[in-house]
Order: C-alpha cells, then structure tokens, then sequence
C-alpha cells in the first residue's frame, strides 16, 4: 500500500478533493470525496464547486480558495461551504495571490493551516501557514520544487509530495 494512501486511511479523515477539468465530457467539474479503501472511487459533493486556489476542512467547515490570474491583474476569492448541506454560508473577494496554495491541510493538533503558496508575485511557491481570518500566508521557507500534495496527520506530522513524486 502507497505510504500516501495509507496516511489517508489513518487519519480517519475524509479526503476531498477539487477536480478543475477533465478530458472526459461526462465527468463534471466539482467538490469531490474520494474513497481511500483502494478504489479510488469518486463521489460528488458540490458539483460545479470550485477551490483551484486550495481548500480545507475544518469543524465541518470547507474553506476554500478559488482565482483567476489575467496576467496583470489576479481575481482570488475565498468561500466557506457547511458541509453538511453544501450551502455557502461565506464568500469574500481580494486580491492576493501569496493566500493562494498549489494544496494545504489543517492541523488538529495545533490548529495551524499549512501549504504551498504562490509567492505574492506568482513567480516562486513557499512552503507556510495560512491565517484564515486574514487569509494572509506566513512563510516558513522557500520551496525549490513546488508541493502539490500537503497532508498532515493525526499526530500533527506534515507531508509533502512534488510533482515528481518526492516525498518529504
């Protein structure tokens, strides 16, 4: 079994993902929970929701962040779904793309949101913190190849995975 899967499945957490786009016409764009028993099956939860810019769960609680970069002006907005109900209980706009993460994951143990952030020009990514009232990002450090997966576990231990599979 992955060492990825096996940390999903141990976290007693569901894993939710955003799909953007798809080559296959039938399959929607959308808020998706993915089974982690080895099937991978996908069911939708938010058809038509988006978070390309991350998104976490928290209490119930999904945070997300969606944008649209235009070249010299960048449109980011940052909506709070209940999950219960899909129902979109928040949504701000603004404009900055340093709050917008490549993924992140919320730490139970401490309570802090980390990721792998845009740096505010867009030209490097970092690996830091998200302050959801602020949606500023607290760097914690550069990052050379950008993090496309972030995980924590239930022991607060972080993960991240790169495009090319590295594991750190």
């Amino acid at each position: 079994m992955p060492q990825t899967q096996k940390m999903f499945q141990e976290s007693g957490r569901p894993l939710i993902g955003n799909v953007v786009y798809s080559l296959d016409e039938d399959f929607d764009p959308g808020i998706y929970s993915i089974s982690t028993d080895g099937t991978a099956d996908m069911f939708p939860l938010f058809p038509g929701g988006s978070a390309n810019g991350g998104a976490v769960l928290i209490d119930g609680l999904y945070h997300t962040t969606d944008y649209l970069n235009l070249g010299d002006m960048t449109f980011v907005s940052y909506a709070v779904y209940n999950t219960q109900t899909w129902e979109l209980t928040n949504i701000e706009y603004y404009g900055k793309l340093g709050s917008v993460a490549l993924d992140m994951d919320y730490d139970e143990t401490t309570g802090n949101i980390y990721g792998c952030f845009y740096t505010d020009d867009g030209t490097e990514t970092v690996f830091g913190t998200l302050d959801l009232a602020t949606h500023t990002r607290h760097i914690i450090r550069k990052v050379p190849d950008p993090y496309f997966g972030i995980a924590v576990n239930k022991e607060g231990e972080v993960y991240a995975l790169t495009a090319d599979g590295k594991l750190y």
